[in-house]
Parts: structure tokens; C-alpha cells; sequence
């Protein structure tokens, strides 16, 4: 049924190894010779975190030559040549095809039928992992691949997958978020922010997530020394980096004040748990909670479980959204659709998306005008949010004295009070983002003014600066609410004036 498959066929080019390795040095970690061990070695990823890597697992498959010449093309790849997280899709792909065929003898030749079989049940990026390993084994000269499957792999292309434009156009929750979404997602982790409901390790995340749409993997590699407060920047790992360590190349970008302060937040709470200073190379995710008591663990928490157990607080709250709905690359997407429909050019495009090239950007500017006309109207709500930005009170003259010292709000550079906290002071959006905090309490006769002269100066200066568009736009909504501010202390002043 599966072709001569359990006949072994050795090519007149082909060649047996030399044996396996007994050391390798992977990629991920250069720094250290790792024993091999066919039962079981521990491989470091490029996140941080170590992997057992069971190569036996398939002796039971698999002819004893064939086995043995297997194990040499993944070691071979394992030393410096493919990264460890590559090699493991390759094993499990590759051991799902062989237990999912259900042989009745051990293979001595993958054969073109095993492989179309496999092909017939497997999407098509399973299918170019697959595919991938089988080059690579092809290439090495060995043998163990029968001579059709060999010529197919070699002359035919690798299944196409379907573009993002497509997959958004048969799943909703793959499409972009609207504005007005995005904007309700920041108000939410604000709101769960100050009230307690995230810690500062959680409202990092989410900072992270949807202002700078990074991924897991990305997360789960930052460090302590990646964070500048005093520049407030983050050196974050570049992505697409084929056969180089994740941290080889870094890009560092400026952050948003909100993202500064939760990265501000997530040291200092480090650092009273750890109760000395921080070491450069500690993960920058790295609390774990046992029984409600948070501590310090050596190695980068898992990234995808901690938006997992944290995304319904948000969904929870907002219409229309539900838990499967909030992904990284969600976010990723709905960040380069709109810098792409704001006209952001690939290199911008590039930036944004922490890719080494432009090569897979493409898709996202080329959108045809109905779709451009169709996202504009999904962004229509942001103007209706400028007006929904500012969510606090406004006192009238003489009901200042009701916030207690404590508590008011004060702006370093105009050395005045814009307002006060109905709670306590959080520190986490003060002074400018209190402007979108639904306990802000702004002063009728605080120096609104200057403080929309000041970002607006900042922003004119952004601009001079050929920052991307993103970043230009980070604070808009503060402004949009300082607007509004100012627009209901006039309109108090005007009725004064008539009384």
C-alpha cells in the first residue's frame, strides 16, 4: 500500500555517516558542549527554557540502519546547523507520520505513497516542516529515502499556505481589531491594573501584547539588562533569524509611557522579591506564584500559558470579544494593517514587526481599496472615542480641597495640580495618562492648557524626528482627553460668568 518500504535502497552518490557524534554545541547555546544521549538530552531553546529530546522514540519504527542513519541527519542539523526548536518539530512531524500509517514492519525507506498519505492529512505548514527534514536528510547524501520520494522533493514546491488576508476573510477572529477595540483592550488592563485584579508581571504582558505586538518567544527571551528606564527603551530580539541565536540581533525602540512605567513596575516589584539587585541576565518574566506567594524562578515563565490564564479578566468586561480572541498575532496583524493604511513603508512595516527583512510584509499593503475603504470605516469609531477618551470628573472651583493632599496629581515640569485620584495614587499613569483613568478628578482651574502644549510639542517633535507612525500616535487618546477637559472646564467658566 505504502510502496517497497521496508526494502533499504543505497544510491550510487550516497553515503553511510561516520558514526554519530558524541558531543554536539547547538545554536541556542554556543557557550557548552552537550553529551549525546539517544535516550534523552536536555536542549536549551531559544526562550530560555530546556526540552528533553527523546531521538529513541522512534527505534521502534524504524530499521536498525535506518534508524541509526535518522539519528545522524538530526544531530547533524542539531550541531550548529539548525536551531533546537526546528530539529524538534522535525522529530515529532516526522514521528507522526510514522505512527500515524500504522505500519506493519519496521521501514527501511520512506517512500513517495508514506509521504502522500502523510501530505493528504497534514496542513500545509506541517507539511513544510516535514518536507524541510526530508531535504535536508536528501542533501546529506544518506540514505533511507526511496529514490521517487526523492525526486518529488526535489523537483516539486512546497504546499502553499493561505495568506493573512484570506484566513481573515473566512475567520473573524483572525481580522485586525478596529481602533475602538484596541482602545477598549488598554482601558480594561488599566481598570484590572489599578484595581489590583493584574499584577505588574500581568499588566506588563498585556503593555507588551498590544502596544508593541511581540511574541512569546520574544517575551520569554527578554532580560533585566534589555531595559533602559532612563532612556525609557527596550531591546527586544529580532525575529526570522534562521540558523543564529534569537538574542544575536536585538533592535531597541523606544517604549510609550505606559509600557515605561509597567516595565518600571515589573523591576521594582523583581527586586523587592529578590531583596538584592537584580542580575543583568534575569528573565524579565520570571515571577512565579505558589499558593498566592510570589517568587523569583531562574528561567523565563511560560509565555503562552500566562495570556492564557490572564485574557478572560479582559474579555470579560468588553462586548463583542471573546477569550479565543485575544492572540499575539492578532495584535501583530492589527499593528502593520494600520500602519499599512496610514501609507507606513515597508521599512517602517519592518521595524514594527522586529523582522530582519521586508520579504513577508508584503501582504500587509497590498490591500485593495474596497478592503482600505472597509478598514477606514472600522476605524470611524476612534472618532467617536475622542470624544469618550477622558472617563473622569471634573470639580468646580473650591471643591479642590476635598482630595486630600495625598492624592493629588502633580506635573514636575508645570509645578502645579492638574487634579486628584479618587483612590489612592497608583503611580502607574500619572500625570498625563491619569487623563484616560476613570478616578481622575481634573481641577477646573488646573493648568490643562500647558499640559496639551507640552504633548503636543512632543509629538510635533516625534514627527520632525521620522519616528513611525505608531509611535507618533501612541498618546493620541491622552491628548484627545485633555482636549475634553479643557472643552468642560470652558463650558463651567461660561456658566459662572452668566450666573
Amino acid at each position: 500500500m505504502y510502496g517497497p518500504y521496508t526494502e533499504f535502497v543505497v544510491g550510487s552518490e550516497e553515503v553511510f555517516p561516520d558514526g554519530l557524534p558524541t558531543h554536539i554545541k547547538v545554536i541556542d547555546n554556543e557557550s557548552r558542549l552537550i553529551p549525546v544521549n539517544l535516550d534523552g538530552m536536555m536542549l536549551p531553546k531559544t526562550d530560555g527554557i530546556e526540552s528533553v529530546f527523546r531521538l529513541r522514540n522512534v527505534e521502534d519504527l524504524l530499521t536498525p540502519a535506518t534508524a541509526t542513519i535518522y539519528y545522524a541527519v538530526v544531530l547533524h542539523a542539531l550541531d550548529g546547523h539548525r536551531k533546537v526548536s526546528t530539529a524538534v518539530q522535525w522529530f515529532s512531524r516526522f514521528e507522526r507520520m510514522l505512527r500515524r500509517l500504522n505500519l506493519t514492519a519496521r521501514v527501511a525507506s520512506i517512500t513517495l505513497k508514506m509521504y502522500m498519505e502523510e501530505a493528504r492529512q497534514s496542513s500545509p505548514n506541517d507539511l513544510k516542516t516535514l518536507r524541510s527534514l526530508l531535504r535536508y536528510w536528501i542533501r546529506l547524501r544518506y540514505p533511507g529515502i526511496a529514490p521517487d520520494l526523492k525526486a518529488h522533493i526535489l523537483t516539486s514546491q512546497s504546499p502553499k499556505s493561505a495568506t493573512s488576508i484570506e484566513i481573515q476573510a473566512r475567520k473573524v477572529h483572525e481580522r485586525p481589531f478596529s481602533t475602538e477595540k484596541v482602545r477598549a483592550i488598554h482601558r480594561q488592563v488599566d481598570d484590572l491594573y489599578i484595581d489590583g485584579k493584574f499584577n505588574p508581571q500581568q499588566n506588563l504582558l498585556w503593555r507588551l501584547m498590544i502596544s508593541e505586538a511581540l511574541r512569546p518567544s520574544q517575551m520569554q527571551l527578554l532580560r533585566v539588562k534589555d531595559v533602559s528606564l532612563s532612556a525609557k527603551t527596550l531591546a527586544v530580539p529580532l525575529v526570522k533569524l534562521h540558523g543564529r541565536p534569537s538574542r544575536s540581533r536585538m533592535m531597541t525602540v523606544s517604549v510609550s509611557e505606559a509600557v515605561h512605567v509597567a516595565l518600571r513596575d515589573q523591576l521594582a516589584w523583581m527586586e523587592k522579591l529578590s531583596g538584592r539587585n537584580l542580575s543583568p541576565d534575569q528573565p524579565l518574566f520570571c515571577v512565579n506564584i505558589n499558593q498566592h506567594v510570589p517568587f523569583l524562578q531562574k528561567r523565563s515563565l511560560g509565555i503562552t500559558s500566562l495570556i492564557v490564564r490572564t485574557r478572560g479578566r479582559i474579555t470579560d468586561h468588553i462586548a463583542d470579544l471573546g477569550d479565543l480572541d485575544l492572540f499575539t498575532r492578532r495584535f501583530k496583524h492589527t499593528k502593520l494593517t494600520h500602519l499599512a493604511i496610514l501609507g507606513a513603508p515597508l521599512e517602517v512595516l519592518r521595524q514594527a514587526a522586529f523582522h530582519t527583512t521586508t520579504g513577508s510584509l508584503t501582504r500587509y499593503v497590498n490591500l485593495t481599496d474596497e478592503m482600505a475603504e472597509a478598514y477606514e470605516r472600522q476605524m470611524d469609531p476612534h472618532f467617536v472615542l475622542v470624544i469618550d477618551a477622558f472617563r473622569g470628573s471634573v470639580l468646580d472651583a473650591g471643591n479642590e480641597k476635598s482630595i486630600p493632599e495625598d492624592n493629588l496629581i502633580l506635573d514636575a515640569e508645570l509645578n502645579d495640580s492638574l487634579g486628584g485620584c479618587g483612590d489612592e495614587l497608583c503611580g502607574v499613569l500619572a500625570p498625563d495618562g491619569c487623563y484616560i483613568c476613570p478616578r481622575f478628578k481634573a481641577f477646573v482651574d488646573g493648568p490643562h492648557d500647558q499640559v496639551l502644549a507640552k504633548m503636543e510639542k512632543a509629538r510635533e517633535r516625534k514627527v520632525l524626528m521620522l519616528l513611525p507612525v505608531e509611535t507618533i500616535q501612541r498618546d493620541d487618546n491622552i491628548i484627545s482627553a485633555v482636549k475634553q477637559v479643557m472643552g468642560i472646564c470652558e463650558r463651567r467658566r461660561e456658566n459662572e460668568c452668566k450666573e
